[in-house]
């Protein structure tokens, strides 16, 4: 049997009007600290990131925050965040140099 693999897509998590459209993720690809701009202040942010095996990564709660500065100290590859914030949630590829 073979295996077949699909690339990470960017895919939203929740109804349309739930989505996290203003979240903007930078730089991408990074070094070691991934920047997201949120848009405007959220009160209950969470931050889950998992490598290509489905592993859980990174994660951490922020509150009261519009930018979170994540310090993320992986291996070069490909990897999903997903993001929630306050009722809205997005999920997106980040790629680690």
């Amino acid at each position: 049997s073979s295996i077949i693999s699909e690339p990470f897509e960017d895919i939203t998590l929740a109804t349309v009007e739930n989505t996290l459209k203003e979240a903007v993720f930078y730089p991408n690809p990074f070094e070691e600290k991934l920047f997201i701009n949120l848009g405007k202040n959220y009160h209950n942010i969470s931050v889950e990131v998992f490598d290509f095996s489905g592993r859980t990564v990174y994660q951490n709660k922020f509150n009261n925050k519009d930018l979170l500065e994540l310090q993320l100290k992986l291996n070069s590859g490909v990897y999903q965040l997903i993001l929630k914030a306050d009722d809205k949630v997005t999920s997106r590829k980040i790629l680690r140099r």
